[in-house]
């Protein structure tokens, strides 16, 4: 067993506000900046904590109507540094997802990048929702491997461990009481169906399998699993007048819209719902898994089940699909 460092709440807040800015999702499960340390619910936050690093809308420059390429101001990255408080291993796991788009060489995201390198993630241990199925991706609710600092509640205050190099080094400055031993994590839990992650090649391999129209017949192009998922990545850049001023913004879009793959010309190579379900489903469990091996586009946070406005949940079904056509092609093979 590994020890951890028991410490307090209040001596914990001292050391976080010595950073700067103290972050931590609200009642409304949105993340704002606070003063104390806030009374977490049992499981993560409504909203991801992914909107502190790539929120819904970020400015990218602006200029006054007229003006020439050389009076653009480009909007400056963030690096204030800070402290997140209450991150859930499911989210801070999305994180690690988002680094490989946005912190990628050519192209990475100066504003991303910022956050990433300023703010310091405090993870605090949970207990699964009815819907919370991190288990199906290895690790469980007290995971530290994607956070700085893992947290466990306890009447007087946190059991701490480090989760990385930043984090021992931020708990050297809190003090602390005796040692603790930490047990093993608990694993993450697993839906009763669950057989296993599809087999990316055997998802691509069935692109026009009927099933997907089965499935986005019961699916109306919402996009809430998207807005609220903190693994997605998609967004889209925009000019709008602002106080006598043009500001480009950067902000998130919704591969589930009709109009998201349409182009110029007006053709649109996703015009069915059941297409563009197939895109959001096969980019997480079969794209990136082929380009990145190892890693798949979610972290079972549960929130699109937990959202979705139709009765037939998504998620478990996307994955009652996957083992259907998996079995499929075991019997055609």
């Amino acid at each position: 067993m590994a020890d951890g460092m028991r410490i307090s709440r209040e001596s914990l807040l001292a050391a976080l506000r010595k950073r700067g800015p103290l972050w931590a999702p609200n009642d409304a499960g949105h993340w704002t900046t606070v003063e104390a340390l806030p009374e977490l619910g049992p499981i993560r936050p409504r909203r991801p904590v992914k909107d502190l690093f790539a929120p819904p809308r970020r400015e990218i420059a602006r200029w006054k109507p007229g003006s020439g390429p050389a009076d653009i101001e480009p909007a400056l990255p963030d690096e204030t540094p800070g402290s997140v408080f209450g991150v859930r291993p499911c989210d801070a796991r999305a994180l690690l997802l988002l680094d490989r788009a946005f912190l990628q060489a050519p192209y990475v995201d100066p504003h991303y990048k910022a956050r990433r390198e300023s703010l310091l993630l405090i993870g605090v241990a949970c207990q699964p929702g009815p819907n919370c199925y991190c288990g199906v991706f290895g690790f469980g609710p007290d995971d530290k491997d994607a956070v700085d600092v893992m947290l466990t509640a306890q009447a007087d205050g946190f059991v701490a461990q480090a989760g990385s190099p930043r984090g021992q080094a931020f708990l050297a400055t809190v003090p602390a009481g005796a040692a603790v031993p930490v047990t093993a994590p608990r694993p993450g839990p697993r839906p009763e169906w669950w057989t296993g992650l599809p087999d990316p090649k055997a998802l691509y391999a069935n692109f026009d399998h009927p099933i997907w129209r089965e499935l986005g017949t019961s699916c109306m192009n919402c996009g809430v699993c998207t807005q609220y998922c903190p693994t997605c990545q998609c967004f889209t850049v925009d000019d709008e007048s602002f106080k006598g001023e043009i500001q480009r913004l950067r902000i998130v879009d919704n591969c589930q819209r009709s109009d998201f793959t349409r182009m110029a010309g007006g053709h649109n190579p996703r015009q069915v719902a059941a297409s563009r379900l197939r895109q959001r489903m096969l980019h997480k469990f079969s794209y990136m898994p082929t380009q990145n091996p190892g890693l798949v586009g979610c972290t079972g946070c549960g929130r699109c089940v937990e959202l979705c406005p139709l009765d037939r949940h998504l998620f478990a079904d996307v994955y009652e699909i996957m083992k259907r056509i998996n079995q499929e092609a075991e019997r055609v093979a």
